[in-house]
């Protein structure tokens, strides 16, 4: 599956002086205690399969871009996104 229209939820909630966080799972600024919470959810999950051919439409995507820049000023752009043959990419889901 890929995650790039992925949501990230992050929820902040304030402790209680008697309230005691999970290790780790505590913020605080100015003195204030907060306890927080952050998921990441895909509604549309699409295949792994799809990884290569979504990279591979990016990298067309984002070279245009990048060359219609370059048309339009006289400043040489570097590019960041160049087209590869294969690149490695792994994702590690965490159960929440």
């Amino acid at each position: 599956m890929t995650a790039k229209d992925c949501s990230v939820m992050i929820t902040l909630a304030p402790c209680g002086e008697d309230e005691l966080p999970e290790p780790n799972l505590e913020i605080q600024p100015s003195k204030r205690r907060f306890t927080y919470s952050v998921s990441i959810l895909d509604l549309d999950p699409k295949p792994y399969e799809s990884i290569a051919h979504q990279y591979k439409l990016d990298s067309k995507i984002v070279n245009y871009y990048l060359r219609s820049l370059q048309s339009k000023q006289e400043a040489a752009v570097s590019s960041l996104y160049l087209e590869r043959d294969h690149e490695d990419c792994t994702l590690v889901f965490h159960p929440v």
